[in-house]
């Protein structure tokens, strides 16, 4: 048996195709396989920006004699999260289950039947303080399974009554004005997000935050919302030369960032600074946008017109290569601008033993003033020698699910920002989309090259439909609109009216030990939460009743069934469906300063003079007076 990865599409897969691993991927083979040889199956999930996911690669799935051992006791599995998340989710759910907290990469042990028995997520080659050898931790493992069999078949039958069983559920749905009282201790008004670390964006909440807080007039959320953007965009976890924002804060103060950029985090940020320069227009916001924009298409772009999925955490083998600084190398690079450079980026004199360590933070520069100009010659001066260095490395397979979530961001930001380039960006991106991911009539996950891949998830329906209906809002294209429907039809292949949700895969797929429904927003919406959400603006747009009575069944269930640190998308939906409208105009040539609310469809009609305000009860040209929409703030 050899390593089988070599003909993978993913190119975290083919990162592992020269493994002495006798890697297999997820088929009915390896794990038919597993069971006539009577051997657990290891297997490994990450994906390929994944900085412990590439130390642990380097430590032992490398090493000669580590994989010795895999090879001899057990069916070793790799598994690209983003190609699969239907299987990332099954067994994040069981991580978390058996551990209280989940990561990747992850490390789990299955019975031939695909059922966990122990899981974990980065093991070092050699024991360090709290963490076992993983070495020795295959060892107990193949004990346990080898000579203490009736423990493992005790523990998979609990573990598998636990994955299968139904979330327990809050007593009552919860209301967006319940929902805002119970998440306001959880806010770090001083920096923004949320308190503790590390520090994630969670884009789906702020949104969550943003249109509850303007609905309601809660000013206080409404300022944690504007605090929150503009720390992400003054602090180490955005890439103040390049432009894009990093995946996470390692501390609570937005400073450090674990630096793989990822496309699914920037294309919610695009779509979340439209919404905040629309409400208020700080011109900040829309040049940040401008800028993560730019660095999209620089960086991000491929050849086929979609965006790639990554940016690695690490070059040549260290994380944090090309973001870290030492002092020596700014002040080679900036000469007489070093000083002001330590003065805007707070560089403390205290650091400069380490060799480097120095992030591009500015987050303290808000109630200070520098002189444009040098600040201006600093950037350009650290972008020039950034180029020189070792760069990180792009994954470069397409994901229909993220370009989509950037196609609505631009679609929408062409109207907020009055500029129909950003439209002709989004139709672009659609139409490569379109030609890479669209096969034999159907919908792909995945494409990289040539290949292609055979999966498609709720979530790319649910992104899909969102993309094309603000497609149809900012172009007044009615094939726009017509597409998000079909897609709509499309998704009831994954609905299942006995549990009121969707699955992630097509109802009729019993491959997994279970078929996933995702109910709560991770780094990106709810599979379901998004669908509420275009059932609801389907609704306003169209009027027919059979998109709001699904958007209805569907918060039934998402609004008992999730925490509220991960319903945000829960309650955007939620509010589309009780307080959305849609106000008709000529977007593009509308009157400076009107206050767009976030939750205003903002429906394109050339030519329209003056403004219709349409809601649930129809359509009347005189309920806004354009005066009351002025800002004033």
């Amino acid at each position: 048996m050899k390593n089988q990865l070599n003909k993978a599409l993913s190119p975290y897969l083919l990162d592992h195709a020269d493994d002495p691993v006798h890697w297999c991927f997820w088929s009915d083979a390896s794990f038919k396989q597993a069971k006539s040889q009577n051997k657990p199956i290891f297997l490994s999930i990450g994906y390929s920006a994944c900085h412990w996911c590439h130390v642990m690669a380097r430590e032992s799935f490398q090493d000669e004699q580590v994989a010795e051992i895999l090879n001899q006791f057990f069916i070793c599995i790799k598994v690209d999260r983003e190609e699969r998340p239907d299987i990332d989710d099954i067994y994040m759910e069981a991580l978390v289950g058996l551990n209280g907290h989940g990561g990747w990469p992850m490390s789990l042990f299955l019975t031939p039947e695909g059922v966990p028995f122990f899981a974990g997520t980065y093991f070092p080659k050699f024991p360090q303080e709290g963490q076992m050898a993983f070495v020795e931790l295959l060892g107990r493992v193949s004990t346990l399974w080898y000579k203490h069999r009736q423990d493992v078949d005790k523990m998979v039958l609990e573990i598998k009554d636990h994955l299968v069983s139904p979330v327990t559920a809050l007593p009552q749905a919860v209301n967006p004005t319940q929902w805002l009282e119970s998440i306001a201790s959880e806010v770090d008004y001083q920096y923004g997000g949320l308190l503790g670390a590390p520090k994630f964006p969670q884009l789906p909440f702020w949104s969550g935050v943003l249109m509850t807080g303007v609905i309601e007039g809660h000013s206080q959320m409404i300022d944690a919302s504007y605090l929150t953007a503009s720390s992400l965009l003054m602090g180490g976890i955005y890439d103040h030369l390049d432009g894009g924002m990093a995946r996470y804060s390692v501390d609570e103060y937005w400073h450090m960032p674990h630096f793989e950029k990822m496309l699914s985090d920037n294309a919610q940020l695009i779509f979340f600074l439209v919404d905040l320069y629309g409400y208020r227009s700080h011109d900040w916001f829309k040049q940040r946008a401008y800028h993560i924009r730019s660095w999209l298409e620089d960086s991000m772009r491929l050849e086929s017109g979609c965006f790639a999925t990554a940016i690695d955490a690490e070059a040549m083998g260290e994380e944090g290569i090309p973001y870290l600084w030492s002092f020596h190398d700014a002040e080679q690079v900036l000469g007489p601008d070093f000083e002001v450079a330590k003065s805007y980026f707070n560089w403390q004199t205290s650091n400069l033993p380490k060799k480097h360590n120095l992030v591009l933070d500015a987050i303290h520069t808000v109630n200070q003033s520098f002189d444009e100009m040098a600040v201006s010659r600093i950037l350009m001066s650290l972008k020039l020698a950034r180029q020189q260095m070792p760069q990180p490395r792009l994954d470069d397979k397409c994901l229909l699910d993220c370009n989509a979530m950037l196609i609505a961001g631009f679609a929408k930001a062409s109207l907020v920002f009055q500029d129909p380039t950003w439209l002709t960006l989004a139709e672009s991106t659609y139409t490569a989309c379109h030609h890479l991911l669209f096969e034999a009539g159907t919908w792909r996950h995945t494409a990289r090259g040539e290949q292609i891949g055979s999966q498609l998830f709720l979530e790319d329906l649910s992104s899909l439909i969102f993309a094309t209906l603000h497609l149809f809002m900012a172009s007044a294209n009615d094939t726009y609109l017509k597409a998000a429907k079909e897609t709509f039809e499309l998704a009831e292949d994954y609905w299942s009216p006995d549990q009121g949700v969707y699955r992630m895969n097509p109802i009729s797929d019993t491959s997994l030990i279970k078929n996933p429904a995702s109910m709560t927003d991770d780094a990106t919406p709810s599979g379901n939460a998004l669908m509420a959400t275009n059932g609801a603006i389907l609704s306003l747009l169209t009027g027919e009743n059979g998109y709001r009575t699904r958007a209805e069944a569907l918060l039934a269930q998402g609004l008992i069934q999730t925490s509220p640190m991960v319903m945000g998308q829960w309650i955007v939906a939620q509010q589309w469906l009780s307080k959305g409208a849609v106000i008709k105009a000529d977007w593009l040539k509308r009157e400076s300063g009107i206050s767009i609310q976030p939750n205003w469809l903002l429906l394109q009609i050339n030519g329209l003079s003056g403004i219709e305000f349409c809601d649930k009860q129809g359509c009347h040209a005189d309920k806004i007076v354009m005066a009351d929409l002025k800002q004033t703030n």
